[in-house]
């Protein structure tokens, strides 16, 4: 009989990326969660589209930092979901390679969130503040719109759920970090608090990050048989 012990052990060959692949993973790991946190740090927006586009008009500088490194989280956040999917695809290979697929999309659909919060910038830019609002409102989305936002909202909770599964599955990811998973997916898609959901996320990212860089391995141990001293 066989169990899994909870604590990480040193950097062995089985470890799926090499030195150099794991420092560009860790850097991707974090980098990504340090941009969306500065992107709510910048702009925690809040959810009355007339105000946001009030608030964008007083604070124009912060809202194009927050929106520029907003959308350079993307493509970040995409690498390390490819690197993230060779540590977590051993054990769920099927489940990996579909939560991965889903995160990726839900990135898609980030996208395109970005493209329409630019649009209602740039109309109230231009004095049509009115404009600017009835674009983040959204009322008539249209087919392309409401497969964007599926893509964006659905695949991030789903994708998120499925990864969670397979990160703990995984021997090459610490045990704290499905479960703060978990807890990013309550606070940020329950609770709606997207500042303090973000800066787990980078907390979760950084500890996956260290796991990465220091090639940890949970490794099987053999249970001790009963009456042994």
């Amino acid at each position: 009989m066989t169990t899994l012990t909870n604590r990480p052990t040193a950097a062995d060959a089985s470890f799926p990326l090499n030195r150099s692949a794991r420092l560009v993973a860790a850097a991707l790991f974090v980098g990504g969660g340090l941009l969306q946190l500065a992107e709510f740090i910048l702009e925690n927006p809040v959810d009355d589209p007339a105000a946001r586009v009030a608030w964008w008009l007083a604070h124009d500088t912060r809202t194009q930092l927050s929106q520029t490194v907003g959308l350079l989280a993307v493509p970040v956040m995409i690498g390390s979901f490819l690197f993230g999917y060779h540590l977590i695809r051993e054990q769920s290979r099927r489940l990996s390679a579909v939560a991965i697929s889903m995160l990726v999309c839900a990135m898609t659909g980030l996208a395109m969130v970005h493209g329409v919060e630019f649009a209602a910038r740039w109309a109230a830019v231009a004095g049509h503040t009115d404009g600017a609002v009835a674009v983040l409102q959204g009322d008539q989305p249209g087919i392309p719109g409401v497969v964007g936002f599926a893509m964006f909202l659905g695949c991030a909770f789903l994708g998120n759920l499925l990864v969670a599964i397979a990160l703990w599955r995984s021997r090459y990811v610490p045990r704290p970090v499905p479960v703060l998973v978990l807890a990013f997916v309550v606070l940020d898609f329950v609770a709606g608090q997207g500042l303090v959901s973000h800066a787990l996320d980078l907390g979760t990212d950084c500890l996956f990050a260290w796991a990465c860089l220091a090639g940890c391995v949970r490794m099987p141990r053999v249970a001790t048989p009963a009456g042994a001293h």
